[in-house]
């Protein structure tokens, strides 16, 4: 299918002798103002030039012996006219669907943008509140351990380059209770009463940890041997421990 595309020229002023500052010697006249547009379609897409035709107000046909100041005067009129905002339309039209989807994306970027400033801070506050918990330890404290199992990736070679998290599985909370403190070892026992869907029978019910362990657990997830059955080194998969919340024991 052909595009049809040009110009064409539209009227949309018309002008008398008074209305240019003329004499009664052309109040015969009329100066029609008509504003030329390309076209797609017949549908305006930009401006280009604006120019006039005269006529007669009687018989309306086209004057064309004119004289110096009726030239002058009507120069004059047309460098103030403003071009008719509809010999835009085309460009709107364009335009508007670029500008939806853009405005679409920009939104977006902002809210996920956003989303992400905000989950930072979070995890920021909790990462600072648990610092100071985890350099504080006391009996009764309760540790929310979070089980992640990530996957190896291997290099060109078929050498583990390193490991991702597994996207079958989400990470498993369980809550252990600080039991004991002795110089730089804390020791953990399982809370009662836990119900677990897939690592509960993965995981030591009493354990203990340096406080540096804790320390960096707080901040990321570590392969700890707190397994029954501790991670083997190249293995496909591993079982990582990270500390996700501490709760202080209430004073009574």
């Amino acid at each position: 299918m052909l595009i049809r595309l040009g110009t064409y020229s539209i009227k949309f002023k018309t002008f008398f002798a008074e209305d240019l500052g003329l004499g009664k010697e052309y109040k015969d006249i009329k100066v029609e103002f008509l504003q030329k547009v390309f076209h797609i379609w017949y549908v305006p897409i930009f401006p280009a030039e604006k120019h006039y035709r005269i006529k007669s107000k009687v018989t309306n046909d086209l004057i064309k012996e004119t004289s110096a100041s009726l030239r002058t005067a009507i120069n004059l009129k047309l460098l103030k006219l403003k071009t008719p905002f509809w010999s835009y339309t085309g460009s709107f039209v364009v335009a508007l669907p670029i500008l939806l989807v853009f405005g679409w994306f920009l939104y977006n970027a902002g809210t996920e943008l956003k989303r992400d400033f905000n989950k930072k801070q979070r995890t920021s506050a909790r990462i600072s509140d648990k610092e100071v918990l985890v350099a504080n330890p006391a009996i009764g404290d309760v540790y929310t351990f979070k089980i992640l199992e990530v996957e190896a990736v291997t290099n060109a070679n078929g050498h583990v380059a390193n490991y991702k998290a597994n996207p079958y599985f989400a990470p498993e909370t369980m809550d252990y209770e600080l039991n004991f403190i002795k110089g730089d070892s804390l020791g953990f026992l399982r809370t009662p009463n836990q119900k677990f869907l897939m690592y509960g029978n993965k995981v030591l019910t009493e354990f203990s940890l340096a406080k540096n362990q804790t320390e960096l657990a707080i901040k990321g997830y570590q392969d700890y041997k707190i397994l029954a059955k501790p991670n083997i080194a190249g293995a496909k998969t591993k079982l990582l421990v990270g500390i996700f919340e501490i709760k202080k024991e209430p004073v009574n």
